[in-house]
């Protein structure tokens, strides 16, 4: 899990992360643009074949949202950019 996904330092974390090809990568940014871009570079590059990618939207202050996160994905790391 990477957030801040859609920022200057999460997008690159994720874009290092993906070469590694972990079964999944969950970007979240309270950007959707941001998201969006992302997702945009990743199915251009043909990189969602090879990885699970899981796009979200939402802000780190909502502890709720991250709970719901956590709780449906397990990521076994997280990137807080």
């Amino acid at each position: 899990l990477v957030t801040g996904a859609g920022g200057s330092i999460g997008s690159e974390l994720c874009r290092q992360i993906i070469i590694q090809k972990p079964k999944k990568l969950i970007l979240f940014d309270v950007s959707e643009y941001a998201i969006y871009k992302m997702q945009q570079e990743f199915e251009n590059k043909k990189l969602n074949d090879e990885v699970q990618i899981i796009y979200s939207v939402g802000s780190v202050q909502d502890s709720k949202t991250i709970e719901n996160i956590i709780s449906k994905w397990k990521p076994n790391i997280i990137y807080h950019a």
